[in-house]
Parts: C-alpha cells; sequence; structure tokens
C-alpha cells in the first residue's frame, strides 16, 4: 500500500506507533553520551546549520533523523506482504481483521521490536535504510490477507518444533501436545477472538491462503486454491483425529499438521503442472465423492494416459520413439519421486489415492518397459529396429493387460515377443531362417555354410562330428547330399551375419536384464514364486553339445549365452539378496545348492561358492551406510554393526557353526559378523580425525562394540586375524602398530605381534634380485667387516652400470641409513666401519654419484634434515623417505633424460626453476578456452564481452556489438546497437591468473577426500606427479643455494619449508590412496614401480621433444604432463592389482621378513582341506580380506577398458562425479544465502562482516533459528572446503586467495556466506555460480554425445526442487548403482572375479541421475552492505531495470542555476538517494517523472522532493542517475571551493599528492579535455568504486593508470563511450593519486568556467 495511506489509520494504530517509537528513543538514548545535550550539539555544528539554511530546521532535521529510522524499522515489518492494508478492512464483515491487527501489534511477544534490531551486528550502526523483507515462497511477494500471517506462521512452527523434539505426556500424542500448546499461546488466544467475532471457516480460510503463498511454488491460482481446499478439509480431519474443536483455535494450528503431512505431494503437483499446465482443468474420469486428496495422483495418472504414443501407433518409427522417449524423460524425476514417497510414507495417501497409484506404477512400467525397449534394442541400429518395429505396438498392447513384471504372465509375455522378435532375426540375417544351430539347440559357434539348397548353417564342431558319425557327408536339417569335396571352414561373410544375429540378441539380453533387475525385483521385494524359478531356469541348461547341465547368462533365448566350462554368475543371488532374506531364503539355498553342483564340486569350488555368497550379503550390509556419515548416521550404524555381531555370536554359540558350508543360515552369520567387525575397524581409524565421534553416545556405542567384538575374537582366532588383516590392507601396516598403546583395542593384536619390535619393510625389493644380492652383500659386511669380499660381489654383478649404481645406493640407504632406527647401541653401525666404506666407496669404478653415496652414508649429515632417518617415526614416514631416496639416486643417474630433467633441475638447481610452470599445479583454463573457440571459428577477429552478471561471449567482425541478444547463462540482454555496448555489457578484461611455481598452498587445506585431476591426467596420475614434484623440491632443499630458491617458488612462502613439503607427501600419499582404492603401504609400491620405470623405460624419440624442459608455460607443462604419462604411468594401469600382489609376494618372500608374523598373517594362504569345510568359520578361508567395491572401482576399469572412445557419458560423469556429487546442495546453498539476505542486507557494512566469525554470529541467533542456520552453514563450508580450488578456477569471479588457502571453519569470517560481489563474498557468489555451472555443462555435454536436443527452458534457483538437479548421494544412491552392476564371477578351481557391466551403469546413471533434469537460469541473489547506498553495483541494478539516458546540457545548466542554496542542493541529492535505492530493487517506468515517483510511490513530502523547478518538470526516472551526477558534481564543486573535502569515506591510498611536474603536464594536458565531463566522471568513479573498505586488492588498484580506469567506466555505462580528448590525459597519474588529481581538475574547471 502507498505510505501516505498511514495517515488515514484509526487513532488507535497511531497511539500505538508512536508509543513503540518513544520506546525506542528512549533505548537509544538511554546508551548515547550526554543525549539531553544534543540542541547545544546541533547548534554547534556548522556544516548541519549551512546546509539545512536555519538552526530551527537544523533542529528540526535532527529530530527527524532520530524518529524517521525507527518509523521505516516498524513499517518495514507491518507492510510486510501488503499486510498494512488490512489495517484499513473496518467493514462488519471484517471488522475482526482490524482488531486482530491491532492485538497482535500491540504485543510484545509477537512484534518484538527493539532497537539492538535496528542495529548492525559487530558496530552496533544504525541503518538509514530498511528494505521490506518479502515473505512468499522463494521470496517472492504476495498480497496478504491475513494479519502478520507470516509471524503467526513462525509462531506456531516453533510450538510445532519444541513439541516434537520434547519428551511429552505418555497419554498425549505430538500432535495433541500441539494443538493444546497453540491453544495456551497468546497466539492462540489472540486467534480464538477472532474466530469467535469472524467465524472459524473465515480465518482459517484467510490464513490458510498466505500460508501456502509462504510455503508453496504456485503456478496458477487454480493450483493456489486447489491446495488451500485440501489443506483445510485436512486441518479439520486432523483436528477431529486428535479430539480437538473444528471452531477453535485447533483448526489454524491444524494447516501446519496438514501441510507437513502432504508437502511433499504438493511439490509434485507443481511440478506436474509446470509439465502440463492445463492437467487442472482435465476432468477426472471418475468423481469421487470424498474429500481426500487426489489431485496429485489424478494429475499423474492423466498425464501417464496421455502418454501412450497414440495409441502405440507413435512406435511404427525411430523418429517417433525418440519424441516419445524425450516427453517420457521429462516425466522421469517427478513420476520416480512420486513412487518412491508413495513406498516410503504409503499412509499419507487415502485409499482412493493408494488405488490410483497402484494403478499408476501399472502404467508407468508398461512405459518403463517400453523406454527400455526402444532404447536398448529400437535405436540402437536401423538394422534392429526393421526387425522389432512392427512388435513394438504388440509389445504395447501386451503390456496393457498386465503391466506388472512381479507376475509370471507378464514375464512370459515378454519372453514370447523377444522369441518371436528373435525367430524374425534369424529369417532376416540366415536364408534358411534358422537362427541356432539345430544340432546343439544352442546359438551358432564357428559357423559352417553348407552347399545344401536351403544353405542351412551349423557348428562347426557339431557338423564335423555328424560326418563323422554319418559316414557321409549330408545336410542333418534337409538330407540333401553334399559334394565329397566340401570342407568344413569357415567363412567370413557368414561370420559377419552371425555376428550381427548375435549383436541382436545381445540388446534384447541386455533389455532383458534391465527389466528383471529394474521392475521385477523392483522396491526391494522379490517378484512371485513362478518368475523367481522361471529366472533360476536361465541360468542353467542341458546342453546336447556338452551332454551335461550347463551354466549360462541370463537370456530368454533358449540357445544363448552357453557357458563352454561352468561359471557361477552373482546377478542373480545379487538381486534376491536385496529382498528380505528370511523371504527369499529357499530360493538362495536352491541358488547355492544347484551352483555347487553344476562345478567339480571340489572343496576350493565350494569356499569359492561361500565367498561369492558373503560378498553379496555383505554389499547389502554396506550400502545401507555411507563411508562419510554424520553424527545421528554414526549412532545408527553402531547400532547396527553391534546387533549382528551378537546375532552371529548366539548362532555360532548355538553350536551351528558345523552346519553345512553353504546353509544360508551360516553364510548369514558369518556375514554379519564379518561386517561388524569390519566397521569397528573403519571406526577406529576414522574417530581419530572426526569431532562427533567424541560425542558419549558414540562413545559408548563404539565400547559396547568393542567389548562384544573382543569376546567374539577370543572365540575365533580367525576372527581377530580378519581384523589385523582389514587394518593393514584397508590402511597400513602403520595404522596397526598404532593400536600397541591404545587400551581401548590393544586387544586387536595376537600376543606375538605386540612383543615384536617394529620390523620396517623393505619396499625397495621389488627392484630386483639384483638389489637384494648387493643389499646382502653390504649386510654381510656390516657383520665380518670384509670389505673386499664386499667390493669384490658388487663389481663382479654383470649388469648395466647404471642399473648397478642404483642397487647398490639403494642397498646403501637400506643397510647404512636405515640403520639410524635403532635404539640397540650393539646395533649400530660404528663411525670406524663408516669411514672404511666410505674409502671402499671412493674406489667403486661404477659408482658416478659419490655425493650422494656419501650423504647416504653420513645420514645427511648433521642438519635436522625431514629425509634425516631417526628412531622412533612411523611406518610411513619410513616408507615416504625410502621413496624419496629412491628417487634421488634415479634422478642422479638418469639426470640427461629429457622427460625428467625438471624434476632433476628442481632438486640440483632451484634457481633454475623460478619461472616454471611446475606439473600437476593447479591453473586457469579460461584462455585455452579462448584460444580453441578462436580456432575453431571461421572469424578470426572475435573480441570477448561479458554480460552485466560476468558471463563471457563474443562479438565478431569488427569487434563492436552491433545486434542484440539473451546470455545463455542469465538471459541478460546482451550486444548491443549501432556499434555500443548495452548497458552492463564490457570488453572482458580476458587475464590469465595462472601463476608459475607451486600454488597448492598449506597442505591442510588438501585434507578432504576429493580426488583431483589436472588437465590430462587422470586422478592417479596427478597424485603421482605431485609426489615426484614434492620429493624433488624437498631434494632440492639441499642444493648448494640452501632451501631459498625452493622457498621462492612456493607461493605464498611457507614458513617452515621442510615441514610444508613433508605434509604435502604425505597428502600426495593419502590422495593416490583414494584414486586407487589401495592401501597407503600398496601405494609406495606404486610409486617405487614409477621410479623404476624412469631408470628402465626406454623413451621413443618423438616423446622426448615438443616442449622445453625448463615448462616455461602452460603447453609446454601440459605437453610434459602427457608424455610422462603415457611413459612411465599409463602402463602401469594395465594390470596394476597384479603387480601389487606380485610385490607383496617379493615382500614376503625376502628372507629379512620370512620371521615377521604380520607379514606371513597378511600374505600366506591356507589350501582348503576336507576337514575345513565341517567348521568353516574357524578356519581363515572366509576371513580373507577383500578390497570393497568403491566409485574408485569403475575409473579402474574404465582405464582397463581398451576402447578409449566408447562409455563417453560415463565417462564424462565419473570426470565430473567429485563435482556432481556436492550439486545436491545448492538449495540449501540458496537458502542459506536467501535468509542472510533478508537478516543483512544494508544492515552491516563489509568490516564488520570480516570482523564477525560463523561461531559468534551463531551465538548472536534466536535459538529457534540458530538449528537450521547451523545445518545449513554446516553444508556451505563441507561443499566449499572440498571444491573451492575448483570454484576459483572455474568461475570467472577474482576469488581472493586467502579464501581458497585456508580451511573453512566456524572460525571464519561470516563475509565468505554473504552473496556480493567482492572480497570473501565471491566465495558465496562463486559457490553457486560453480554449482549451477556444473550442472550446466554436465548436460550440454551430454546432450551433445547423445545428439539431443537440449531444452531452452531453464529453472529460476529459487524455484530448484531436488528432481531438477543431478542429486544423488554417492554412499547411498551411486555405490548400490555401481553394486547393480558387477556381479561376482566363480569359475572351478580359479580365484573369484568381478566383472563389471559398464554399458549398464551408463545407463542408469542416465536415467537415474540425468534424464530429465534441467538447465538453471545463472541468476544470483545479491547482498548489498550498508555503505553500498552509494556504489557501482547499486548503480548497475538500476540500468538493468531501467536504461538511462543522459540530460541535455541546457538543463543539467538550468538545473544548477535553479539550486542556489546550498540546502536545497542538499536536500534534492538526498531525496535522490532514497529514490536510487528503491528503484534499485524495485522496477518502475522510466518515463515517470522523478518528482511524481518521490510524490505518490515514496510519498515524500513536497518539501522534501527536488527543489528545482527544471529537474521537477523534466527529469524523467530514466534521467535519475545522470541527475544524480549532476547534483553530486555540483555538491563536490562548492564543497571544495569553500576548502572542504567532497570525499568522505575514501582511504588515504588514494590522496597521494601530485608532484609539481604532475600538476603541470595536468594543467596542460587538460586544455584539449572535455573538461567537465571529466570531472563528473571521475568523481562518480571515485564515490562509486573507491569508497569501500580496504582490501587485499587495493594495492593493485592504486597502480591503475586514472586514464585506463575512466576509459573502462565510461564504457560500461552505455553513455558516451569516451571523455573527448582523454587520450591527452597522463598516463603518469594512478588512482593512488584520484582524489587530488580530481581536485585539481576542479579548480582548472572553476577557472575555465569564471573565464568562459
Amino acid at each position: 500500500m502507498a505510505i501516505n495511506t498511514i495517515f488515514f489509520l484509526s487513532e488507535e494504530f497511531l497511539h500505538l506507533l508512536k508509543c513503540l517509537i518513544i520506546k525506542l528513543v528512549k533505548e537509544k538514548d538511554s546508551r548515547a553520551h550526554e543525549a539531553s545535550q544534543w540542541l547545544t550539539r546541533e547548534a554547534l555544528d556548522i556544516k548541519e546549520v549551512q546546509e539545512s539554511g536555519t538552526f530551527r530546521q537544523a533542529c528540526w532535521q535532527c529530530l527527524t533523523a532520530t524518529v524517521a529510522p525507527f518509523l521505516a524499522e516498524v513499517i518495514a515489518i507491518c507492510d510486510i506482504s501488503n499486510n498494512l492494508s488490512l489495517l484499513n478492512r473496518q467493514e462488519a464483515d471484517n471488522a475482526w481483521l482490524h482488531k486482530l491487527w491491532l492485538s497482535i501489534f500491540s504485543s510484545v511477544d509477537l512484534i518484538n521490536i527493539n532497537y539492538d534490531m535496528c542495529l548492525s551486528p559487530v558496530e552496533k550502526v544504525q541503518r538509514s535504510e530498511v528494505l521490506l523483507q518479502e515473505k512468499g515462497y522463494g521470496g517472492k511477494s504476495f498480497k496478504a490477507l491475513f494479519p502478520f500471517s507470516w509471524i503467526i506462521k513462525a509462531k506456531l512452527d516453533d510450538i510445532w518444533k519444541f513439541v516434537s523434539e520434547a519428551k511429552v505426556e505418555a497419554e498425549a500424542t505430538p500432535g495433541q501436545q500441539f494443538l493444546k500448546n497453540v491453544e495456551e499461546s497468546e497466539v492462540g488466544m489472540k486467534l480464538m477472538k477472532a474466530i469467535t467475532i469472524g467465524g472459524a471457516q473465515k480465518v482459517v480460510q484467510l490464513y490458510c491462503s498466505d500460508f501456502i503463498r509462504m510455503t508453496c511454488k504456485i503456478s496458477q491460482e487454480d493450483e493456489h486454491k486447489l491446495i488451500c481446499d485440501y489443506i483445510i478439509d485436512a486441518s479439520y480431519l486432523i483436528v477431529l483425529e486428535l479430539g480437538g474443536q473444528v471452531d477453535s483455535v485447533n483448526s489454524v494450528a491444524a494447516v501446519h499438521l496438514a501441510f507437513s503431512r502432504f508437502q511433499a505431494r504438493f511439490e509434485h503437483l507443481s511440478q506436474l503442472v509446470g509439465i502440463c499446465p492445463d492437467v487442472l482443468n482435465k476432468e477426472p474420469e471418475e468423481r469421487l465423492d470424498t474429500k481426500e486428496m487426489t489431485v496429485d495422483v489424478t494429475s499423474l495418472r492423466y498425464i501417464l494416459k496421455e502418454s501412450d504414443g497414440n495409441g502405440g501407433k507413435d512406435f511404427k518409427s525411430q523418429e517417433g520413439q525418440r519424441n516419445w522417449l524425450y516427453k517420457i524423460n521429462t516425466l522421469c524425476p517427478v513420476v520416480q519421486s512420486m513412487i518412491a514417497l508413495y513406498k516410503k510414507k504409503k499412509d499419507i495417501f487415502g485409499p482412493n489415492s493408494q488405488i490410483i497409484l497402484e494403478e499408476c506404477r501399472c502404467l508407468w512400467s508398461r512405459i518403463t518397459v517400453m523406454k527400455l525397449f526402444f532404447e536398448h534394442v529400437c535405436l540402437q541400429d536401423k538394422g534392429f529396429a526393421d526387425i522389432v518395429l512392427p512388435k513394438c505396438r504388440a509389445l504395447w498392447l501386451t503390456l496393457k493387460k498386465t503391466a506388472n513384471l512381479k507376475l509370471n504372465t507378464s514375464i512370459e509375455g515378454l519372453v514370447n515377443i523377444l522369441n518371436v522378435a528373435n525367430m524374425k532375426a534369424g529369417k532376416k540375417y540366415y536364408k534358411s531362417g534358422i537362427h541356432h544351430c539345430e544340432m546343439c539347440d544352442e546359438a551358432i559357434t564357428d559357423p559352417v555354410l553348407l552347399p545344401c539348397k536351403e544353405k542351412h548353417v551349423f557348428c562347426k564342431v557339431c557338423i564335423e562330428g555328424y560326418f563323422q558319425t554319418e559316414g557321409a557327408k549330408r545336410c542333418p536339417e534337409c538330407r540333401e547330399d553334399l559334394p565329397l569335396s566340401f570342407e568344413c571352414k569357415e567363412q567370413s561373410e557368414v561370420s559377419e551375419v552371425v555376428a550381427q544375429h548375435n549383436a541382436f540378441r545381445q540388446c534384447c539380453n541386455s533389455f532383458f536384464m534391465e527389466v528383471v533387475s529394474q521392475l521385477c525385483f523392483a522396491d526391494g521385494t522379490p517378484p512371485s514364486e513362478e518368475v523367481i524359478k522361471k529366472l533360476l531356469g536361465y541360468v542353467t541348461i542341458d546342453s546336447k553339445k556338452q551332454k551335461r547341465r550347463v551354466t549360462r547368462n541370463v537370456s530368454p533365448f533358449p540357445e544363448d549365452c552357453i557357458d563352454p566350462n561352468p561359471v557361477v554368475r552373482s546377478f542373480l543371488l545379487q538381486l534376491l539378496l536385496q529382498s528380505n532374506l528370511e523371504t527369499v531364503k529357499e530360493h538362495v539355498q536352491e541358488y547355492l545348492m544347484n551352483s555347487r553342483d553344476l562345478m567339480e564340486r571340489s572343496d576350493d569350488d565350494v569356499v569359492s561358492l561361500c565367498r561369492l555368497f558373503v560378498n553379496c550379503l555383505e554389499d547389502t550390509y554396506y550400502c545401507g551406510f555411507p563411508q562419510d556419515c554424520d553424527a545421528k548416521l554414526i549412532q545408527l550404524l553402531l547400532g547396527d554393526a553391534l546387533g549382528k555381531l551378537e546375532n552371529a555370536h548366539h548362532f555360532f554359540n548355538g553350536h551351528n557353526a558345523t552346519a553345512d558350508p553353504l546353509s544360508v543360515e551360516l553364510l548369514e552369520a558369518i556375514s554379519q559378523s564379518r561386517f561388524a567387525l569390519t566397521m569397528l575397524a573403519d571406526i577406529i581409524q576414522r574417530q581419530q580425525d572426526q569431532q562427533f565421534y567424541s560425542a558419549v553416545t558414540i562413545k559408548r556405542l563404539v565400547a559396547m562394540l568393542a567389548r562384544e567384538a573382543r569376546r567374539f575374537c577370543e572365540q575365533n582366532k580367525q576372527a581377530q586375524l580378519y581384523l589385523v588383516k582389514y587394518i593393514c590392507k584397508a590402511y597400513s601396516r602403520d595404522a596397526l602398530t598404532r593400536l600397541k598403546g591404545d587400551e581401548q583395542f590393544s586387544w586387536i593384536l595376537p600376543d606375538e605381534l605386540k612383543v615384536q619390535d617394529q620390523n620396517i619393510p623393505d619396499n625397495c625389493v621389488i627392484v630386483g634380485e639384483m638389489y637384494i644380492s648387493i643389499r646382502e652383500a653390504i649386510g654381510q659386511c656390516m657383520v665380518d667387516k670384509d670389505f673386499e669380499k664386499m667390493f669384490k660381489t658388487v663389481t663382479d654383478v654383470k649388469v648395466q652400470e647404471k642399473d648397478k649404481e642404483v642397487c647398490f645406493l639403494l642397498a646403501l640407504f637400506r643397510e647404512i641409513t636405515m640403520n639410524a632406527t635403532t635404539t640397540v647401541e650393539a646395533k649400530r653401525i660404528s663411525l670406524e666401519v663408516k669411514r672404511e666404506f666410505g674409502k671402499i666407496i671412493q674406489n667403486m669404478p661404477f659408482l658416478k654419484n659419490k655425493v650422494v653415496a656419501d650423504t647416504l652414508l653420513q645420514n645427511r649429515g648433521q642438519n635436522h634434515h625431514v629425509l634425516k632417518v631417526t628412531p622412533g617415526l612411523h611406518l610411513q614416514d619410513y616408507s615416504i623417505q625410502a621413496a624419496v631416496t629412491h628417487l634421488q639416486i634415479v634422478l642422479n643417474v638418469v639426470e640427461r633424460e629429457s622427460l625428467t630433467q625438471c624434476l632433476a633441475m628442481l632438486m640440483k638447481s632451484p634457481t633454475q626453476m623460478q619461472q616454471a610452470y611446475l606439473p600437476a599445479m593447479p591453473q586457469d583454463d579460461r584462455m585455452e578456452a579462448r584460444a580453441a573457440l578462436h580456432q575453431a571459428s571461421r572469424d578470426q577477429n572475435l573480441t570477448w564481452y561479458q554480460c552485466p552478471s560476468g558471463h563471457l561471449y563474443t562479438v565478431g567482425d569488427c569487434g563492436k556489438p552491433y545486434t542484440t541478444g539473451r546470455c545463455p547463462e542469465c538471459n541478460a540482454q546482451i550486444g548491443g546497437e549501432q556499434h555500443r555496448a548495452h548497458s552492463g555489457n564490457t570488453e572482458a578484461k580476458m587475464v590469465d591468473t595462472t601463476s608459475t611455481g607451486h600454488v597448492l598452498g598449506n597442505p591442510q587445506i588438501r585434507q578432504g577426500n576429493q580426488i583431483v585431476c589436472e588437465r590430462t591426467m587422470n586422478c592417479m596420475a596427478t597424485a603421482v606427479v605431485r609426489f615426484l614434484l614434492h620429493a624433488s623440491m624437498l631434494l632440492g632443499t639441499e642444493c648448494q643455494q640452501g632451501p631459498q630458491p625452493i622457498i621462492n617458488i612456493i607461493k605464498p612462502a611457507p614458513l617452515n619449508v621442510l615441514e610444508f613439503l613433508w605434509q604435502h607427501l604425505h597428502n600426495d600419499v593419502r590422495l593416490l590412496s583414494i584414486a586407487t582404492g589401495k592401501n597407503r603401504d600398496d601405494c609406495i609400491f606404486i610409486l617405487h614401480k614409477v621410479i623404476d620405470n624412469i631408470l628402465h623405460k626406454r623413451v621413443p624419440a618423438h616423446l622426448q621433444s615438443g616442449f622445453q624442459q625448463l615448462l616455461p608455460s602452460k603447453q609446454c607443462r601440459k605437453v610434459w604432463e602427457e608424455k610422462f604419462t603415457a611413459v612411465y604411468i599409463t602402463p602401469l594401469l594395465q594390470g596394476l592389482n597384479e603387480m601389487i600382489d606380485r610385490s607383496n609376494q617379493t615382500l614376503v618372500s625376502d628372507k629379512r621378513l620370512s620371521d615377521d608374523p604380520l607379514m606371513r598373517l597378511l600374505h600366506t594362504s591356507n589350501v582348503v582341506k576336507p576337514e575345513d569345510l565341517g567348521k568353516l568359520v574357524e578356519t581363515s578361508h572366509v576371513w580373507q580380506y577383500r578390497s570393497r567395491i568403491t566409485i574408485q572401482c569403475i575409473h579402474q576399469a574404465l582405464a582397463n577398458e581398451e576402447d578409449g572412445a566408447s562409455l563417453q557419458v560415463l565417462r564424462l560423469f565419473m570426470e565430473k562425479e567429485k563435482h556432481l556429487r556436492v550439486v545436491r546442495h545448492l538449495p540449501d546453498i540458496i537458502r542459506l544465502q536467501r535468509l542472510l539476505i533478508n537478516k543483512y542486507n544494508r544492515h552491516i557494512d563489509s568490516a564488520e562482516a570480516i570482523n564477525l566469525n560463523i561461531s559468534r554470529f551463531l551465538d548472536q541467533l534466536y535459538v529457534t533459528e540458530r538449528e537450521e542456520f547451523k545445518r545449513l552453514i554446516d553444508t556451505f563450508i563441507d561443499v566449499w572446503n572440498s571444491v573451492k580450488l575448483d570454484v576459483a578456477s572455474t568461475v570467472k569471479l577474482p576469488i581472493p586467495k586467502e579464501c581458497c588457502s585456508e580451511v573453512m571453519s566456524y572460525e571464519s569470517n561470516i563475509a565468505m556466506l554473504l552473496p556480493t560481489r567482492r572480497d570473501s563474498g565471491l566465495c558465496a557468489t562463486g559457490l553457486v555460480d560453480f554449482l549451477i555451472f556444473t550442472q550446466n555443462e554436465f548436460l550440454e555435454r551430454y546432450h551433445s554425445i547423445k545428439h539431443l536436443q537440449m531444452s531452452k527452458v531453464k529453472v529460476d534457483p529459487s524455484d530448484l526442487l531436488m528432481s531438477h538437479l543431478i542429486a544423488y548421494d554417492p554412499d547411498r544412491d551411486l555405490l548400490p548403482l555401481i553394486l547393480s552392476q558387477c556381479q561376482y564371477i566363480v569359475r572351478p578351481m580359479a580365484e573369484n572375479k568381478i566383472e563389471y557391466n559398464l554399458q549398464g551403469l551408463e545407463l542408469q546413471l542416465i536415467e537415474r541421475f540425468v534424464r530429465g533434469r534441467a538447465s538453471i537460469d545463472r541468476k544470483f541473489d545479491q547482498l548489498f552492505f550498508r555503505q553500498d547506498v552509494r556504489n557501482a553495483s547499486i548503480f548497475e541494478n538500476l540500468r538493468d531495470k531501467i536504461p538511462q539516458v543522459e540530460l541535455p546540457t541546457a538543463v543539467q545548466s538550468s538545473i544548477v542555476a535553479d539550486l542556489k542554496s546550498f540546502q536545497d542542493l542538499c536536500k534534492s541529492l538526498a531525496s535522490l538517494d532514497i529514490a536510487i535505492g528503491f528503484l534499485a530493487n524495485y522496477k518502475a517506468e522510466g518515463d515517470m517523472l522523478i518528482k511524481k515517483y518521490l510524490q505518490d510511490k515514496l510519498a515524500m513530502p513536497l518539501e522534501k522532493g527536488l527543489c528545482s523547478s527544471t529537474a521537477s518538470q523534466q527529469c524523467r526516472l530514466k534521467h535519475v542517475l545522470a541527475l544524480w551526477q549532476v547534483l553530486a558534481v555540483e555538491k563536490a564543486l562548492r564543497l571544495a571551493n569553500d576548502a572542504r573535502d567532497p570525499f568522505d569515506g575514501i582511504g588515504e591510498e588514494y590522496r597521494e599528492e601530485l608532484d609539481q611536474e604532475q600538476k603541470k603536464d595536468l594543467t596542460a594536458n587538460l586544455r584539449f579535455i572535455k573538461v567537465d565531463l571529466l570531472c563528473a566522471e571521475l568523481y562518480e568513479y571515485i564515490v562509486l568504486n573507491l569508497g569501500r573498505q580496504s582490501t587485499n586488492t587495493e594495492e593493485e588498484r592504486t597502480k591503475w593508470p586514472i586514464s585506463y580506469t575512466l576509459d573502462a567506466h565510461c564504457t560500461s555505462k552505455n553513455e558516451n563511450s569516451e571523455i573527448p580528448g582523454l587520450e591527452q590525459f597522463p598516463d603518469t597519474l594512478l588512482l593512488s593519486q584520484a582524489v587530488e588529481t580530481w581536485k585539481a581538475i576542479a579548480q582548472f574547471h572553476c577557472r575555465q568556467s569564471v573565464q568562459g
């Protein structure tokens, strides 16, 4: 409502308002110093009197300035959502509204406006401008129908939250307690009075209307009315259910309960309306005589029925199928969400809704089958489409009869259609029409085409056997005699035909398996008994060819997928185990027994089958709990593990351990105990790092689980050893040794390990036998002191000298340097022996690097280097020292090798690498993208511009825009007209921010578990290269120049360079472990192997060139990384597991460790004996360690794929997975920013935000709002810490480096959370931009790969739902998907293997996470600081809303002439400032007179408006910024003439004096410049851009030339693109001299005006 309406309101309101303002003024005066002396101070303030005109006016303005902010605060609260207009509703029917309004306004508890609310959080400064907050959904406005509805809603929400968290009386439910508490509350009593007068129906109706506006996204008024009706009806029912009174305040309170119950359903309805806007206007097929909510499910049913492909007629062509799929893919997210909600919360759906939803599920199953059929078969190949297109409509009609794939009739109908299609394929591909070998009834292998008339085809083995049996050559099918000369040879053309038919069958099999996994076993429930038996029958068949029952892959075709040798696959077992085990136990038992019968029945095979079951069941346990849990999930996990272990313990104590080894009960107990012990081991490792493990409840549960595990392990030695093996192999041997001193967990170590001294494994044994021989020779020499014998043994070794040198130096390190680890004096090597050894070294003929040998001999000398071997370190430290030493030795031996030259230079001469782009460092890729676009475009004159939001685009031809368009990211207007850019569009300053040197920063910021990939290197290669880089730098600290050259390379320079690099090395090993899925001990093997490759791999000639060895450019670095990876790292990926296994076996066979019980335990496997099967749980066979299947396994599987061009979507997904996984948090982050904007917009300045840390901010909040803020802030911190480096390198925003170099925590300042366009606030803005960019870019690339058209519709960030996003939890959503697409394979007398169905995984990823997801509009909420009232961003916002034009010069002069008095000028400028603040936030018509806007819209009295008649008559809103410039500059000129400072708030860094030469040069050049325009633009730039708190970028800004800065400033405004003559402005004048330069220009301008 208009503000002036306030003067026509009731006297009671005005009285209450007056009392409230008096109270606020008193609060303010009580804190002020000598508040009663205000009149005296005003009389002494000459400046105020001058600006006001008279002392009386100055006093009045002082009083107004005191009262007006408080009035604004009150109005800002009272008029939210047009609430003040309700106060005028005094007609008889609505008198209760008026009374309720005043009643709430008079309540101190409900409208608690105090002085502290008006102050900023730190400096306690009163804000000068108060913005109205919008309480509608997504921050949108609406017209309220109920007084203070947002306050009532908040109060009732608080009561519900209190009730739901508190322990209520036993006889009362939370709902009943809620109604009772509302009745007894003040707000409840006031609402009850309103109900007494106005009636419950009216009160509930109006309140519910506002409530829905605040909580739901409403697309149509019909939708709003429907939701209101359902909520009101539901609230009445809830009141009756809870025993309340419908005609009381209970019904208002029940609106909250009803909405809470149906909120998810309303969101689904909103999505359905968005997909089909007219769905609400469609009449349902049947009218239900009930008030049950069915609108969402009936809408879904209508849309699904309309999606029948025109009765299946659209399925007759591939184009029709693609169009149908596009519509269905749009529906997928909301349908899946509705069905998931139905399964999870069935009770929120009434009986009619449940009936309709069951119908919808059948419709969706039918649609899903057709969708899968199109994707897997029809659209895979044009030839396949020709075969099956006639059957598509038949399949659609078959599914119409019964689409429940859990029933046998549906499966049989589907299988019949597939077999008919297979028969048709046989007729298409074979002239004889035979699609399988008629002799063996199996798919044809090694096909032989007979020269009979029918052209029959048979397997080569079958036809050869037939000819031998018959003793004649004739066709077994048509009995035609064949030529005696005919030979059974495979023909290529026949093989090609067979391959095509096999490919068709493979597509059909893939389709069938997806139907089985997605629909037969949907909802975690098994299909019918008949279906399970049928599926079990699909994995075995009686083979004529093999004359026995054989195994086969799941296939509906009897002749297909038969195994030549028995193979047991876990596909069906995994599906069965997804259900409740009790319900499918008989089928699982049958599966295991049948599998045993098909194997060779050896003891090893039985154990393999046991492991198969245990692995599958364990996987289902792991899926229930993600690896990274919060405190609540940790409690559930511990409780679950404890329960499983107790069940298993009870089972084994019941003497059931000797049951049949393939007994499901026995294997289930083994799986449960393994799972519990595994969880205990994981928690032991994690609790050292995560704070919530210290919570009392969690500590108690950990102690209980540890006690139960100890009891279990005391009765089962193998279980205890499993714990030892798991900790060592999943983490490291170091992790186990740390348990020795832990009272709670030291029992895990067997007695023989407790007494064992630390034995440091020699990882260098993987170098080879020669190393071991030389090591043993040196070791023997240390014992018998026979140096000549050692010398002869070493020199006599016949190998290449470089190999001998490396092995000798490594042996020297192992035998002499590592001797320093011992604390036993008798075992220490004496100085005498070292001296003798030093003499021998000097005479070694093959030893070139005697300095390195001496360094190793002396253990790095006397300095305290981190590479100096000392006793008491962890095993991991010794392992890293050995790896770094290995690299040092190899780099010295192969110093001339081109690919390692840069590493060698860092080690030996780091001064030469000061300007190098170091490998594996992050970089700014925007310049490369720009270059690629230039190269791809035919127009080589592309000029880069940026839209008002900073998004880049290009202009061709002359480089000046002459057409208009829309930014594809934010829809802002881009381009220009007549070669002038539109407002806010500027030429982009494309600066490459990539820095040379080391830029990873503090190693603490790399503590997360996110994998890192740089450029073309995968995550493993990145971790390896970083380790080699950090090791070389660490070695470089020992160069002749000392550590300083290395310190100079690191940005920012560390305090302790040795510790800095040492921590980075540990981080590199940790990230390599994450990238490969191997433990840290195995990662050390990988590093040694890469270093060994550097020594032995021959580098092809073409890989030795193409880059400069000192890496002087980003391109050189990229080429080096690609070639280094290709030569030394990529070969390791093929057979990585085998290499690690061989390395471990080599380590075990090292005789130095032959007596090490831990190594024997870890790497010794026992042979299965017959007697073991009777006591399986007590043997080691079921207690073997296995690597858990993780997301990283897919990276490894993709790396092993030979066809690198296949599976493009899956590769893209895994490449972006570390970013995609956090996209799901975008709605929470946007919600946090919206709350912070509501709280702090124009109410805090940047200095306060920087000085207010998050912890203190949370402490200042009310208890009711603290919980939500804390949850949202925790999310922001987690996401920011995981992707901040990627944000900084991706978004086009200058995010402060210090924000990326430190770990964000509660001690960080709140400025990082506030979405602004500068300083720390760029973190919040950049994070949202990055998450939106991540989703949009992935969807663009996905559509490009699939050649699909991308929808142009974009979702506003404020309207985001989870169904719009690529939203998944890595452990709860992605990992189960991976497990569903992998299967364990058991073959006779062979190790179990894992096979991944990568193609199926790709399809599932697309189906679950990608299809139907929306592009997001890149719009960002922005917070303005208190000092931003005059700020460039405010002016930019205003220009976006109202295009601005210049004022004619004559009008400007007339306005200045009108404002003769200084007070009139100040008054006009103050009014204009207020108007600009409003216009920047609320759009208005540009042709409206400013005077009219001030009076009509802002209700400003005449005496407060513009004091210039010219301005009043001629200036419109499109002139508002031009008028502001005229008035502001005129005021500044008058202040300057009076020797007063016109630049309050501008820092000293911009006030540097001009020297005499500069003044002279400036004066001489001003004659050639349009001085009045120069004076105005420079003043505007200083006030708008320099009047802010000092930041880290200020130092750089002060060095900018004024001329260049002004040119860019003018160009950005779409006004005169140039200041005439600006090219004559001296380039020597910098922004550091901006204030004094302006004053000099102002003096010149004044002199010029007087003379002119």
